[in-house]
């Protein structure tokens, strides 16, 4: 998920694991040894990792490939790396997410393939506030349980839910547009750029202050 320096010759890496979730590790040597280490110790690469200690920072004392590198370019890498950012800013520290890991692999795997990727975003966004317990209720109101109906608008409050409104209010919600979030059928533009907006409103509350640096790049490009 990141990676940065430690000393002139190693390297700190934050890795998603399977069994343990976020695992920050010790590569020493890592940055003076780089013809062997160059092309493993890399995002989007499946890797099987051994390391050792007790303290928040192990010791990686073996790494090689699992499966090849998945391979991203341009905007579907930078996308890459905001879902790298993501659960590197709200993930706990050893907490397993087995489920969240083979979505975030799948998902990885379509912005690669798939030639709309940018809808996987928004389904994987989701994904990651069910899974830390953080998201919604997409098909019913919270205040009165009410069906969420696609002819109707809603307004989302954090931490609570959506209720009923008029397009008249500000922010406002099309329900075909949280049934189609919530099932992961987003077909049309509105759609795909009202998911946009409300992922970012239900995501910032829990990133804090600091701003994500890859949605910097995006607003600057």
């Amino acid at each position: 998920m990141h990676r940065r320096r430690f000393s002139n010759t190693s390297l700190i890496l934050d890795l998603f694991c399977q069994d343990a979730g976020h695992v920050t590790v010790l590569a020493k040597g890592a940055s003076r040894n780089k013809q062997q280490l160059a092309g493993i110790l890399q995002a989007f690469t499946p890797l099987i990792v051994n390391y050792v200690g007790r303290g928040q920072i192990k010791t990686l004392t073996h790494s090689d490939y699992s499966a090849m590198p998945i391979m991203l370019t341009g905007e579907r890498l930078y996308c890459g790396i905001y879902l790298n950012e993501l659960l590197y800013r709200l993930l706990g520290k050893e907490i397993a997410y087995p489920d969240l890991f083979l979505i975030y692999q799948q998902t990885l795997n379509y912005l690669k393939d798939r030639p709309t990727y940018d809808i996987y975003l928004r389904f994987f966004e989701l994904k990651l506030l069910q899974t830390l317990g953080y998201a919604p209720n997409l098909t019913h109101e919270f205040n009165t349980d009410k069906t969420i109906i696609a002819e109707k608008y809603y307004q989302y409050q954090h931490q609570k839910g959506f209720i009923a409104c008029t397009n008249n209010m500000l922010d406002y919600i099309n329900g075909d547009t949280l049934l189609a979030l919530g099932a992961e059928k987003i077909e049309t533009k509105r759609q795909a750029q009202q998911a946009k907006i409300l992922m970012r409103q239900m995501l910032q509350p829990y990133l804090g202050n600091r701003t994500l640096k890859t949605r910097e790049f995006f607003r600057h490009q």
